[in-house]
């Protein structure tokens, strides 16, 4: 925990010439950072302001505090942060000495992250704050190197402290951190670098830090993010008489054993309380029992019996976030009752705190109203404060009234991962809930997205059946005889020149939705079919014709109600039907189009035309629209004809024959007519 910096900040709104205007802001490094919370002292008293929980998604926090005007301007702030596991920091500190001008507030900035003692940075500014702004290293003198890897060396500064070291050494003109180490019963210091085997023995150095000691705390914290350096697990042990080589094994929640490392364990003689160092930077996700044993082998490679080591509970620095669904009503008007329910992965977590807040009566300290059988009530539990992310609103505090703990996770409660519970509440009264992760320390960790939730009467609505209506005929969308085939399904080819057509492997059938027969330009300036391509339909529109909708088939018939109704919106379906090659069929009906409403079109303008100036376009986004040209001898010239088709684009087999139907929707977008498009059959070839 470091102080960083005063800062003035504009802001309009701090007019009252009356008060001075602060803002205490704290920015974590590591998510493992649960808390914060700013001590103000001044003339007119001691102001206690948190602890505040930071939001999960937010790794910057900050306070607003305000002071009368005085004649003494000194403010001293203090800075305290705290993680999920119970430790808490050295107070970081700072004094405001000048007076706030109006429409501003003076900031102090404070940052904070966790140090884990094997994991350390000689350059870690949070480290050197701690010692005083750096670290002093002293040489190692008597360095013993072992085949190993293991290195001993002592620092006659420190004896008789039992105080741990960072160890430094000097490789490629630079001194470089290896690690953390403890001295033994003789002032040796131990450290594992297998790199000093080979040439000359390096220099090493090493400097206090001014951290506890937990080398024999049964906790370990595998890391303080979840990106962060990994904190490795120092190993250590002392070979035996006659010990040519060692194994080391680790279980896994009392598992099977695995061998971690293995290799010589020379006995010194002349040092027979020499340690070896094994260094298991190898961490499990979750929460996790790791448990040590050693093995020892002597010249014949006879192995003694397994020595147990020790045990470390690994953590995560943070216990999985839950995901809390919207609370439902449950109960009735004699019993009313919410309904929870929430997602959380289980490693590491022993069972769940539901924190409750009145909203109606918030920091009351009165009784909330909520209970349930699977729900304990938190005793001497201390309201907290939650810092955005779980109200809707940005930089808004949520305050809790109670907290309550569920059964631990197993046959009472669920092997989860997904949990529910009902609980009582009072009817008509608003409550903010969350949920949150607790470890086997019974502390909670990171809390769900919060959900404002009051108990009302439902009213149930009774079943209306739907009318049973008959689908609409099956008929053609025309009514006269000459054009009524003109929606209709096609097999899709492109010409190559001197009447050749291919077909189109990728969309193959189509169906003819328009005809661009009436293309106002000579020789259809600007089109080009996009069948057997992946190209967008692209023309030169007259004025009229920038929408390309003017193209598409409006109905014919003598009807004067009927006539020039528009073929969209529609929907296309498919059923394979039997033929020679496939006689027996599943005659299922298949959607192989979403629902066309209108051509997806932008229509791009130019203003100054010229002979150098690309004319006018219009362009149909859609993938799914296709234009295709058809050819026709005559006597002594061709004639060309042009149709959009909807392709589409569901695979077909080969030799198979598909019927083609077209639902077509009126303006209410139901169904008003079913138009049979023809059947088609796919080429052999």
């Amino acid at each position: 925990m470091i102080f960083q910096a005063f800062n003035s900040l504009t802001n309009s709104a701090n007019t009252n010439s009356q008060v001075w205007n602060y803002q205490f802001t704290c920015q974590r490094r590591d998510h493992s950072i649960a808390w914060v919370q700013f001590t103000a002292a001044s003339s007119n008293g001691v102001t206690t302001l948190g602890p505040v929980y930071f939001s999960p998604d937010e790794d910057s926090l900050f306070v607003a505090f305000s002071q009368p005007v005085g004649i003494n301007a000194e403010l001293d702030v203090t800075c305290v942060v705290g993680t999920f596991y119970g430790a808490t920091s050295q107070g970081a500190t700072c004094s405001f000495t000048t007076p706030v001008p109006v429409s501003t507030q003076a900031e102090a900035g404070f940052y904070a992250g966790q140090l884990q003692l094997t994991a350390l940075d000689s350059t870690d500014p949070l480290l050197l704050a701690l010692n005083n702004g750096h670290l002093t290293f002293s040489p190692a003198h008597n360095v013993t190197r072992y085949a190993d890897g293991s290195v001993s060396m002592n620092f006659y500064e420190f004896n008789n402290l039992g105080l741990p070291q960072l160890v430094q050494v000097y490789s490629n003109s630079t001194w470089v951190d290896i690690g953390i180490a403890w001295p033994d019963t003789n002032n040796l210091y131990w450290v594992s670098y297998p790199a000093c085997l080979l040439g000359p023995p390096p220099s090493f150095q090493g400097a206090l830090v001014h951290l506890p000691d937990t080398g024999n705390c049964d906790q370990h914290i595998a890391r303080a993010a979840d990106t962060g350096r990994v904190a490795p697990i120092i190993v250590r042990f002392r070979p035996t008489f006659r010990t040519h080589e060692y194994r080391l094994y680790r279980s896994l929640n009392n598992g099977p054993l695995a061998l971690l490392a293995q290799g010589p364990a020379a006995f010194d003689p002349l040092n027979p309380s020499r340690a070896m160092v094994v260094t298991d930077d190898t961490m499990p996700p979750g929460e996790e029992d790791l448990c040590y044993f050693v093995q020892v082998l002597d010249e014949n490679g006879n192995g003694s019996p397994l020595s147990f080591l020790g045990c470390k509970t690994v953590k995560p620095p943070v216990l999985p976030r839950p995901v809390l669904a919207e609370p439902a009503v449950a109960g009735d008007t004699n019993l009313p009752q919410v309904l929870l329910n929430w997602f959380c992965p289980t490693s590491g977590v022993r069972r769940f705190q539901v924190q409750i807040e009145r909203a109606d009566q918030p920091g009351s300290g009165k009784p909330t109203g909520f209970s349930g059988l699977k729900l304990f009530k938190v005793p001497y539990y201390s309201p907290r404060t939650y810092y955005s992310g779980l109200l809707p609103g940005r930089f808004k505090l949520s305050h809790f009234d109670e907290g309550y703990l569920t059964p631990p996770i197993g046959a009472n409660f669920g092997p989860g991962p997904q949990f529910s519970l009902t609980a009582n509440v009072v009817a008509g009264v608003p409550y903010n809930i969350t949920v949150a992760a607790v470890g086997e320390q019974d502390e909670p960790h990171v809390y769900s997205k919060l959900w404002q939730f009051t108990w009302h009467q439902t009213n149930a609505i009774a079943g209306v059946p739907w009318p049973a209506r008959p689908l609409p005929p099956v008929t053609t969308f025309d009514e006269t005889i000459a054009t009524s085939q003109r929606v209709a399904a096609a097999i899709l080819r492109y010409d190559a020149g001197n009447l050749q057509t291919y077909l189109d492997t990728r969309y193959p059938v189509g169906i003819r939705i328009g005809s661009m027969d009436n293309y106002s330009l000579l020789n259809y300036a600007g089109l080009a079919t996009t069948v057997g391509t992946t190209n967008f339909l692209a023309y030169q529109p007259s004025s009229f014709e920038r929408d390309p909708t003017v193209f598409l088939f409006a109905r014919n018939s003598p009807n004067p109600e009927h006539n020039g109704q528009p073929l969209l919106p529609i929907v296309v379906y498919r059923q394979q039907v039997a033929n020679g090659a496939f006689p027996r069929v599943s005659g299922s009906l298949v959607q192989v189009t979403p629902l066309i409403e209108r051509l997806a079109y932008n229509f791009f303008p130019h203003i100054f035309s010229s002979f150098y100036t690309p004319p006018d376009k219009t362009v149909v986004f859609d993938p799914l629209i296709a234009v295709g040209r058809t050819i026709t001898p005559v006597i002594g010239a061709f004639t060309y004809s042009y149709s959009i088709y909807l392709r589409d684009q569901q695979p077909v087999v080969v030799g198979a024959s598909y019927h083609y139907y077209v639902m077509r929707m009126n303006e209410k977008h139901e169904v008003a007519e079913i138009i049979d498009a023809g059947m088609v059959t796919i080429p052999p070839n």
